[in-house]
C-alpha cells in the first residue's frame, strides 16, 4: 500500500464505507465487509463471490472516527470467523455419515 493511499484511508476515518476500495490492499482475498443501515459490519466478501458471517458484528462508529481503532476488529473477527466456518465443516463433514468418495461426486 502506497503513502498516499494510507493518508487516504486515515483521512476517510468519519465514513468507513470509503474505506471499502482499500481493504483488498489491507487484507487478502476480502473485496468488501458487507455493512448494514447503521454501518455496522456483519460479513466479508471475496471477490470470488464467497461470503462468511461474522461471529461478531463490528461497530465502527464506536472508534469515534478512528480507523485503526475498527479495522483491528476487523481483522480479528475475520479470523475468529474463518475458523467458526472450518469447525462448522468438519463437524458436518464427520456428521454425514458418507465415504468421502460418495460426498466429493
Amino acid at each position: 500500500m502506497s503513502d498516499p493511499e494510507l493518508l487516504e484511508i486515515l483521512s476517510e476515518t468519519k465514513d468507513p464505507l470509503k474505506v471499502q476500495p482499500f481493504l483488498k490492499k489491507c487484507f487478502e482475498a476480502i473485496e468488501s465487509l458487507e455493512f448494514d443501515d447503521e454501518t455496522k459490519i456483519h460479513a466479508m466478501k471475496s471477490s470470488e463471490g464467497e461470503r462468511i458471517q461474522y461471529v461478531k458484528i463490528i461497530d465502527p462508529v464506536l472508534a469515534k472516527g478512528n480507523v485503526e481503532e475498527w479495522l483491528k476488529p476487523v481483522e480479528e473477527v475475520m479470523i475468529k470467523s474463518v475458523k467458526d466456518v472450518i469447525d462448522k465443516a468438519n463437524l458436518d463433514y464427520t456428521k454425514a455419515g458418507q465415504e468421502r468418495e460418495k460426498w466429493v461426486t
